[in-house]
């Protein structure tokens, strides 16, 4: 924790410097992620008003982190990992072409190992997300 984070940075900087865990600590970098899914969907009441309805889903999530705390670049990652996910939701059907929607869905996308370039450590990151959706399903050529 008290070592100076000219360290980190392999070159002279003027001035006083941060610590490393002061630079390890602060927010920096980005993270994207990306998926495709087979889903399944059981609907519990199809013939009603409102219907409810459950679902599960599994394929791949690729996860792209670029790690750069305090503007450090500290590493990048990129990693393909199965993914699973399960939905419930509800549509109330307003008329025959118009439905209302809303649906949650828990979507985990596996693990990202993500191996420091400077320091001899590795960060595993794992890809958890909720996911709330609300809309209006519109039935085209009725």
């Amino acid at each position: 924790d008290g070592r100076d984070a000219r360290i980190l940075t392999r070159h002279d900087m003027a001035g006083p410097t941060p610590t490393v865990a002061e630079i390890l600590n602060s927010d920096g970098g980005s993270e994207k992620s990306y998926g495709a899914f087979a889903n399944v969907f059981y609907d519990i009441n199809s013939e009603g008003h409102l219907m409810p309805y459950i679902g599960a889903g599994a394929g791949l999530q690729r996860t792209e982190i670029d790690y750069r705390p305090s503007t450090v670049d500290l590493g990048q990652s990129k990693e393909t990992n199965f993914a699973w996910q399960v939905m419930a939701g509800a549509t109330f059907k307003l008329t025959d072409r118009f439905e209302l929607f809303g649906q949650y869905t828990y979507r985990d996308g596996g693990n990202t190992g993500l191996a420091l370039d400077v320091v001899p450590a590795r960060i595993e990151h794992d890809s958890r997300q909720s996911i709330v959706a609300a809309g209006i399903r519109v039935a085209l050529g009725k």
